[in-house]
């Protein structure tokens, strides 16, 4: 009864003047979700959030607020249930799924300094569709083959607990666990010493690739999203009055002598504004189509 008394305050958590406020930032991940709307305990802390968005850091009363997930244009509720706020704790709150379907995962992001010339980094997967995957930070360009992953086998839904690395300039790579095939890779990230980051892998759609954010906890709660550079790209042909085509992706040949009806294997392309051009195979260089096309990440 008295540790009822002690949490029933107002606002985000319990009123205790013995205890500080905990810290919370909430990231939408969920794609074809929808802007949300976040209450703690009833009382509003942010009132639309949108996929592929992060808000900072928000205070939350020291206890165990409710905090509820529900649609801006439609009023469904989400998410319904209570989370922990250590006085003075940091946490990300990640909101991810699909459609209608979504979950709520908080993670603790505040851990002591790491050593000398070192970093500390944690990892979370709510990539939805995406099974275990394996986390590589390496230097740029470095080949994978007989590398050895920071955070292996890691599960949908879980996070890690943070790892010193030395400070320096390191690509994040993620592939499905065992193998090589990068479904990821974040390009050159400087890391600085007693730098505090959480990377997080989370779902874009796609049936393979999947998106990232790197979210420090520097006081603001800063989130930078860091979109996957590569799309995929397949070729269908549906020109019947061509017996065979290429595809051209800025001037190189992806697909070439493709029969009437026939439908390629997916392929990496680079993210971005690309020139598409599609030939007869017996007439290269005439086209029968050449444009610009964006590949999202």
């Amino acid at each position: 009864m008295a540790l009822g008394l002690l949490l029933g305050g107002c606002g985000g958590g319990g009123g205790n003047s013995n205890f500080s406020d905990g810290y919370y930032r909430f990231l939408q991940l969920s794609p074809g979700t929808g802007a949300v709307a976040i209450t703690a305990n009833g009382s509003s802390i942010v009132p639309s959030l949108s996929y592929h968005a992060a808000t900072p850091y928000v205070a939350l009363g020291w206890g165990t607020p409710t905090i509820k997930v529900q649609s801006v244009s439609g009023g469904t509720v989400y998410v319904n249930g209570m989370v922990p706020v250590a006085s003075g704790g940091h946490y990300s709150y990640f909101l991810f799924g699909t459609g209608s379907t979504v979950y709520g995962l908080p993670m603790r992001d505040d851990v002591n300094d790491a050593a000398s010339g070192y970093f500390n980094l944690a990892s979370a997967h709510v990539a939805t569709g995406t099974a275990a995957v394996d986390i590589y930070v390496l230097p740029p360009g470095t080949a994978l083959t007989g590398k050895t992953p920071i955070f292996t086998g890691l599960a949908y839904a879980t996070d890690t607990p943070f790892t010193q690395i030395a400070i320096g300039t390191y690509d994040i790579i993620v592939t499905p666990t065992g193998t090589t095939d990068v479904i990821y890779d974040s390009g050159p990230q400087a890391f600085a010493a007693n730098r505090k980051a959480t990377f997080a892998i989370y779902a874009t759609g796609s049936g393979t690739l999947v998106n990232a954010a790197l979210m420090l906890d520097d006081g603001s709660g800063t989130v930078n999203f860091v979109d996957n550079p590569a799309a995929r790209s397949k070729f269908v042909a549906v020109t019947a009055d061509l017996p065979a085509v290429d595809e051209l992706i800025d001037g190189v040949a992806v697909v070439s002598s493709a029969k009437y009806g026939s439908v390629s294997a997916y392929a990496a392309v680079a993210a971005g504004v690309r020139n598409l051009k599609i030939q007869a195979s017996s007439v290269p260089g005439s086209y029968v189509y050449d444009k610009p096309q964006t590949f999202g990440g």
